[in-house]
This record gives structure tokens, C-alpha cells and sequence, in this order.
């Protein structure tokens, strides 16, 4: 699922001298790359993901 919020960092981090020189990568490997990319997917994300399930959701066997 796209994140607007996310991609838009993203796509600033990649026009930036860092990303420019980190080789334009991917946005799976970008967070890696980037300590403010992964510090908002692990903090910011993460919240919105655990805010959003469904506790009663059950597991397919």
C-alpha cells in the first residue's frame, strides 16, 4: 500500500546531493541508506500500521 506522506520524502530524498549520491535506489533500500527515511517508516508507519489493524482479524491455517 502506497504512503503519499512517504513517497513524497522520498522523491525529495532522491533529488538531494545524498540520494543523488547514494545511486537513486529503490524505496526499500533507500531506508536503508537514509537515517530519516527509516527513522519516519519505523516510527511514523509503524504507528499508523498497529492504529489501523483489526484485532479480532484471524489467521488462515
Amino acid at each position: 500500500m502506497p504512503i503519499p506522506e512517504f513517497d513524497a520524502r522520498y522523491r525529495i530524498w532522491l533529488d538531494s546531493p545524498i540520494g543523488k549520491a547514494a545511486g537513486s535506489p529503490s524505496k526499500q533500500e533507500s531506508i536503508f541508506k537514509d537515517k530519516d527515511l527509516l527513522e519516519y517508516v519505523t516510527e511514523t508507519c509503524a504507528k499508523k500500521c498497529v492504529a489501523t489493524m483489526n484485532p479480532e482479524a484471524k489467521c488462515d491455517k
